[in-house]
């Protein structure tokens, strides 16, 4: 019961958020600028996204290597590429289940095991926004909506790293339980084996220096999706654009795509520095759309060529 009041609470504030970021737009200016975009600029952005996402993979494979060796750069690019595609379409993040059966299908490791690694990967990737934060705040003022709202996320950064760990330090289960089948008892075994590189520091260290790598590549993104909607904003505004996205996408309520919660987060960062409610809602279409349109139609092809996969 906790949990649903949770998320309707969570979807009342995005209704509330969405109705004010309608509330008096001139769409016809949405419009006009979305006419205007630069394409060569979205083009670069594009192909740099997909960069971003092979640095994501790499960090993510990081993670995978100290369980085998079998799992390469392209297969965890072709895995993350194929979850994130049919997150698009299914709610709830089940994208993830995607991921997890696209690289068991073709490594052999198990789901479970697979599965522990992405929470692990979610962590580094934490980490790295955690520490991007940290360094940026050393030079420039962070605005109070952004200090309360990674005040949220460095909570449930701690709280899961202690989980993850805690978890990882425990006995793995040799037998049945008392309370738990066999079977499930089995599969905790599993995922506390995808915790594997939890205890392996050069997999960490290479997991969060891919992190950080992203997350630099995806500040130059934003820089090109400013320059493609005539925005001339300093770096600082790119970097809270970035932070407040992924702040709106960690909240407990996910539509298939994020279709609504990216416009919402990048609309409300780029009106704190100045910005036309109009110019920022355009600027959030864009980067959607240029996030989706090459990944869905890579996990289209990566899903079509293997055609067994369900």
């Amino acid at each position: 019961m906790a949990g649903r009041l949770l998320r309707a609470g969570v979807l009342l504030a995005f209704l509330a958020l969405a109705w004010w970021m309608l509330r008096g737009l001139d769409a016809a200016h949405v419009w006009r600028t979305l006419i205007l975009a630069r394409p060569g600029w979205i083009v670069v952005a594009s192909a740099l996204n997909l960069g971003a996402v092979l640095l994501q993979a790499a960090r993510w494979q990081a993670l995978l290597r100290p369980l085998s060796d079998a799992v390469t750069l392209g297969s965890a690019f072709k895995s993350a590429v194929v979850g994130t595609a049919v997150s698009m379409v299914v709610p709830a993040r089940a994208g993830e289940l995607a991921r997890a059966h696209w690289l068991a299908s073709r490594t052999g490791l198990p789901r479970a095991s697979i599965l522990g690694t992405i929470l692990l990967d979610y962590l580094m990737n934490a980490a790295g926004m955690m520490i991007g934060l940290a360094l940026l705040s050393i030079f420039l003022p962070i605005p109070s909506w952004i200090r309360r709202g990674t005040t949220f996320v460095l909570l449930a950064f701690v709280v899961g790293a202690a989980l993850v760990f805690a978890a990882h330090a425990e006995a793995r289960p040799s037998g049945p339980s008392r309370w738990l089948p066999a079977w499930l008892v089995g599969v905790v075994a599993r995922a506390q084996h995808g915790l594997t590189a939890a205890r392996h520091p050069r997999a960490l260290s290479r997991s969060l220096a891919a992190s950080l790598a992203a997350w630099a590549l995806e500040i130059v993104v934003i820089e090109m999706t400013f320059k493609a909607v005539g925005l001339r904003l300093p770096v600082s505004a790119a970097f809270f654009v970035l932070l407040a996205v992924n702040l709106a996408l960690a909240l407990p309520f996910a539509p298939p795509g994020n279709v609504g919660t990216l416009e919402v987060g990048a609309t409300l960062a780029l009106v704190g520095f100045g910005v036309p409610k109009e110019q920022a809602l355009a600027f959030g279409i864009v980067y959607h759309v240029l996030q989706v349109v090459p990944i869905g139609f890579l996990g289209l092809l990566f899903s079509g060529r293997a055609g067994r996969s369900r």
